[in-house]
């Protein structure tokens, strides 16, 4: 093989690279929102659906740092399964 085949191959294994990488990129930021999404929405319908004896014996800050918690575990999960 010569120098300009060689460059080719290699340019286009390059852009090959680039292209999945950006294709995975989507993907994954595609999948985290969706997953946002329902996780966002599960979580406030169970709110919205709990008796108001639940919201009297517990304060709302207790409710939204709960909230807000198993938020931010999910975040870390995702981040440390897929590299971020």
């Amino acid at each position: 093989m010569d120098d300009r085949s060689r460059l080719q191959v290699y340019s286009g294994l390059t852009l090959f690279t680039v292209f999945v990488n950006f294709a995975r990129t989507i993907g994954l930021v595609y999948l985290c929102v969706n997953a946002s999404q329902v996780l966002h929405d599960k979580m406030f319908k169970s709110v919205l659906q709990s008796p108001v004896l639940f919201f009297d014996s517990n304060p709302i800050g207790t409710i939204q740092n709960q909230l807000r918690l198993d938020f931010i575990i999910f975040v870390v999960v995702v981040v440390t399964v897929y590299g971020f």
